[in-house]
């Protein structure tokens, strides 16, 4: 059984990696600017892990709605100053249609906010 578990979370874990790929990057909250240096408004993300500021998360859960590719409701584990916590959220990237920054749009479902952001080039 703890085989069979086991060997489920590796792959789990591999998938939600895998598909992680689509955030990466630095992202800016809307009317912000990208070269934050310290990250007090932007976030960075990298292969399912998250720097916000004095705080980094891992990507735990990741599952496609529907059946596009751009929304996904996502799980996360955090940690920062002592402190550990679970975050459940929905993630969407909407493609610019005319060449500039992407669109990420954050729902938390633990507090209802909504956050925008804009990828940084």
């Amino acid at each position: 059984m703890k085989r069979i578990l086991l060997g489920g979370l590796t792959l789990a874990v591999a998938a939600t990696t895998a598909s992680a790929n689509m955030f990466d990057g630095r992202w800016a909250l809307l009317g912000m600017p990208c070269d934050d240096a310290v990250a007090v408004v932007s976030i960075d993300m990298v292969r399912g892990d998250i720097f916000y500021w004095e705080t980094r998360c891992t990507l735990v859960m990741d599952v496609p709605i529907g059946d596009g590719a751009e929304a996904r409701n996502v799980e996360l584990i955090c940690s920062g100053e002592g402190d550990a916590w679970a975050r459940t959220l929905l993630w969407a990237v909407v493609p610019s249609p005319d060449g500039g920054p992407d669109l990420f749009i954050e729902v938390d479902y633990d507090n209802g906010f909504v956050s925008g952001r804009a990828r940084c080039a």
